[in-house]
Order: C-alpha cells, then structure tokens, then sequence
C-alpha cells in the first residue's frame, strides 16, 4: 500500500520534537526503502533477519538504522528490546 498523503508530514512533526523514528514492516525491503524515501524517512533499511543473533554489532545497528524490512513477529520485539 502507498503511504497515507499525511505520513511525511507526521513524520516531519516528530522529528521536529525530537523522536526518532524508524520503520518496521513485513514489506519487501526494496519496497520499504522507497516508501521511506517517499515519506522523508532515511534508507538505512535493514532485512529483518540481521535482528536475531543477539550480538553487540546488532544492537548497534538496531540503534542506527532508520528501520527493518521483511520482519517477524519476534524481530519487531528485538528491535524494541534493544532501544
């Protein structure tokens, strides 16, 4: 699905307060790279599976990417355990 005609401006209002955003879809990561594109997001996008070995240089990239693609269930939990 295409994003709502308001994300990139919702997106835009929370990183003005100061919120970091990041994307977590079930999307294919090409698609999710364009629709970051299109709302204003970063493309630092990462397939889901580089959430589930539990190592440091994971939790650093959970820390800087601007979001995963291709997730599951359980590296969506990954994800926020991690921030």
């Amino acid at each position: 699905d295409p994003p709502r005609h308001d994300t990139a401006k919702t997106i835009q209002n929370l990183v003005a307060a100061g919120i970091e955003v990041k994307m977590i879809t079930g999307d294919h990561l090409n698609i999710a790279k364009e629709t970051a594109r299109l709302i204003g997001m970063g493309i630092n996008i990462h397939p889901g599976e580089s959430t589930r070995e539990a190592t440091q240089d994971r939790n650093e990239l959970i820390k800087h990417a601007n979001g995963f693609a291709q997730v599951l269930p359980k590296d969506k939990r990954e994800v926020v355990l991690v921030l």
